[in-house]
């Protein structure tokens, strides 16, 4: 005779998922975070310093970047926002994946053809679309990553999966890396053209940990931990309106910063011969 108790009944789905395979829940999903955290900031002056040249390396090109990399960035949240509400660990995790699998269609980075010289006018549009164009999709599905795989942690399971949050140390730890790393030496190392192709190896390492972040969440879903939570309360619009200017605030002093010390300092490589680095 089936048992009406809800306690029993999740007790025997939690039973259904290996416990061995839960276990591995903070480790893989620090792994994936950490790796497209890495990955997100290490196309940023990478990507820019290709387009230097054909602008001459003026401090628009940075500003305008980094407008891009903020529009992208948000984009990717609320991609992540729609598709964690609206389909379950599974099959959202096989729509990522199709993302990430079309985003990988224009590695390696380059970039796209069709802006082979700035117009006279309307640069700073030109240089957004060229941005757009070259890496908008990749820059954007990473930028999803965060938000997505800590929903998906929350399904897994995991007696820790109620505060995905700590998954941001991870995250942090690769934004760090790659910021650290791209001047020391990926930079002075490597030409472009290498670092294109490391990227995009790299690309393909987070598309495999991004599948099975997917595969473990799948299976831990079946766990209905959700059923005996409290809901949280909707933020109010007040929140809402004061989330919007705190985060306003920093978004536009990291791109007056960037302007003013590349206004003064110029973005051209200093070295023995005094010249570029080929991409070749």
């Amino acid at each position: 005779m089936a048992s009406l108790d809800p306690t029993a009944s999740a007790a025997s789905l939690n039973h259904a998922v290996p416990s061995a395979f839960v276990r591995l829940a903070p480790a893989l999903y620090a792994a994936t975070l950490f790796v497209s955290a890495l990955l997100l900031f290490a196309v940023q002056p990478m990507f820019t310093k290709m387009i230097l040249p054909r602008l001459g390396g003026a401090p628009a090109v940075w500003s305008v970047a980094m407008v891009f990399f903020q529009v992208a960035l948000l984009i990717g949240y609320a991609y992540a926002h729609l598709l964690a509400r609206t389909l379950r660990p599974l099959p959202a995790a096989f729509v990522h994946l199709a993302v990430l699998a079309c985003a990988s269609v224009t590695l390696p980075i380059g970039i796209a053809s069709g802006f082979a010289e700035p117009p006279k006018n309307g640069v700073v549009l030109w240089l957004f679309c060229l941005i757009a164009a070259s890496i908008g999709l990749p820059f954007a599905a990473l930028a999803a990553s965060a938000p997505l795989l800590q929903s998906w942690f929350g399904a897994t399971g995991h007696p820790r999966a109620s505060n995905p949050y700590v998954l941001y140390a991870a995250s942090n730890l690769g934004s760090f890396a790659a910021l650290l790393a791209y001047p020391f030496l990926a930079e002075p190392l490597l030409t472009l053209r290498a670092q294109s192709w490391i990227w995009s190896i790299g690309y393909a390492v987070l598309t495999i940990l991004v599948a099975a972040a997917g595969l473990l969440a799948a299976r831990g879903s079946r766990v209905e931990a959700a059923a005996a939570a409290l809901a949280s309360p909707a933020p109010t619009l007040a929140d809402r309106l004061s989330w919007i200017m705190l985060a306003a605030i920093p978004a536009g002093l990291v791109i007056a910063v960037t302007a003013y010390v590349t206004t003064d300092v110029a973005a051209a490589r200093f070295c023995g011969s005094c010249r570029w680095r080929s991409t070749s």
